[in-house]
């Protein structure tokens, strides 16, 4: 057998499971590359007859029978099908050793005999002669990722006539394709695997190999540099003009920028994120009525703004703002009162069998605020009423009212501890501190004071209502923080 040196330079990427039924690979065309100039034809799976097999190689062709095409013994064309099994590799990280596992099969547009035999060599050393042989290929070695493409090339020997078939391994070429690839998984491995597009933005990606859990080779969409990714599939971040220490104003002129997300002003989006257009206003989203409030911030304002859904609930709640601090605008989840605020879904706090509606109560005040957010004359009347749970005490919405004639501030507010209560005037009355639930979570009172001090250092951080009412005047209220 005459041995062909052959110069291979591989300049696109390669799809694995993809074969060749118009028989021709890109990944092994390279009209630039040299071939020795000896006479050893070969005729490719093109019906083309070639002067060796290195220009058939590198015309692109991947596969042809070795003599002149004139021969009408040798008819049948081979090629090579490859399927992912998946990767292996060491525990540590960073990763110092993984690869990946191919298991391939021989495929023939025309039956070969009984004889025929096969010889792989998968380019890493291995060789096998078996019909469907599986292989590993290395992607890290040393804790550095293999970047050298691995070329398989089987050899099918039928009588007097012999077939070549090639094949790629990780071709790692640059890619002109921008499939965004943000649910895909590439293994919890720190193997840098290359830039590519994740949520219509480059971003660097790390994993196991270039080959997720799905069984697919990406390798197609990652480029080698941010450069590269940003320029062919216009990224919308550049993580070049991200300056952490710029000084922006923390006013909110929400902008929405072009991934989609809504930042709180333009300064934000270019400084902090690297966002390189926006347009003004926060992004259209889909809030809709009965959406839960329970973790949003609409501010330290006193403002009342609605009602809302907060732990499942109907909720009287403040703030600065319908728009939100992430830039949102949640006014299409309020509701200007209670009983238009029932119609959400509360299921789990209405039983419609223990409705009874002719059921006899005592007349009893002592109120207790049901799930509904409602305030019965008692549990009698809250269970007669299909509910199924319910706190002592009146409801939160029940107490909003307005005094004229009584006035107090709060300071610190917001406070880790301790917050100062000052009246402007002598007061004799009850302090209640409720929860976002309409729990009341301390009740103290107060006898001929114009001042008085309330620990919160032992409540969680949130949002609470501060109730101050007599027996003479109506309640008023303050939201008050905990930080």
């Amino acid at each position: 057998m005459i041995t062909l040196f052959l110069i291979l330079a591989v300049t696109c990427s390669f799809n694995l499971i993809a074969q060749q039924p118009d028989c021709f690979d890109a990944c092994f065309y390279d009209p630039d590359v040299l071939c020795i100039s000896l006479f050893d034809p070969v005729c490719g799976c093109d019906g083309v007859e070639y002067s060796n097999s290195c220009f058939a190689l590198t015309s692109g062709i991947p596969s042809w029978t070795y003599g002149a095409c004139s021969s009408s013994l040798c008819n049948a064309e081979t090629s090579i099908q490859s399927v992912y099994q998946g990767s292996t590799g060491t525990d540590d990280e960073p990763q110092s050793y993984a690869a990946d596992e191919y298991c391939f099969q021989a495929e023939s547009n025309d039956e070969l005999s009984e004889e025929a035999t096969f010889q792989w060599d998968f380019g890493n050393g291995q060789t096998s002669s078996e019909l469907s042989p599986c292989a590993s290929f290395t992607t890290i070695s040393d804790g550095q990722p293999v970047n050298e493409d691995y070329h398989v090339v089987l050899t099918v020997t039928d009588g007097d006539c012999r077939y070549t078939s090639n094949l790629l391994i990780n071709c790692n070429a640059q890619t002109t394709e921008c499939l965004d690839l943000e649910d895909v998984d590439f293994g919890v491995c720190a193997m840098f695997l290359g830039v590519c597009v994740i949520n219509s933005s480059c971003v660097d990606i790390s994993g196991c190999s270039t080959t997720a859990f799905d069984g697919v080779d990406y390798s197609a969409y990652f480029f080698t540099s941010y450069e590269d990714c940003s320029s062919e599939c216009g990224s919308c971040v550049n993580p070049t003009q991200i300056n952490l220490d710029a000084i922006c104003p923390t006013v909110v002129i929400p902008v929405c920028g072009c991934d989609g997300i809504t930042y709180n002003n333009s300064c934000e989006a270019e400084n902090y994120y690297g966002i390189t257009t926006y347009t003004d206003g926060p992004c259209s989203s889909q809030i809709e009525p009965c959406d839960e409030l329970s973790n949003i911030d609409f501010g330290f304002c006193d403002m009342l703004l609605g009602v809302g859904i907060v732990d499942g609930l109907c909720t009287y709640v403040s703030g600065c703002s319908y728009t939100a601090s992430d830039g949102v605008d949640y006014s299409e989840s309020f509701f200007t009162d209670m009983a238009s605020c029932s119609g959400c879904d509360q299921s789990a706090c209405f039983n419609p069998q223990q409705v009874d509606p002719n059921g006899i109560c005592d007349g009893q005040y002592l109120p207790v605020c049901g799930c509904d957010s409602v305030t019965y004359i008692n549990e009698c009347g809250a269970i007669n009423s299909g509910v199924t749970s319910w706190i002592e005490g009146e409801c939160l919405t029940d107490l909003i009212e307005e005094n004229t004639s009584l006035a107090f501030i709060v300071y610190p507010n917001p406070s880790e501890d301790l917050m100062t209560i000052e009246f402007n005037q002598s007061f004799t009355g009850k302090l209640r501190l409720i929860n976002n639930l309409g729990q009341t979570i301390h009740l103290e009172g107060i006898r001929s004071q114009r001042m008085l001090t309330l620990d919160v250092s032992s409540h969680d951080v949130g949002f609470y209502t501060l109730i101050i009412s007599d027996n003479r005047s109506a309640n008023i209220l303050r939201r008050v923080l905990k930080k």
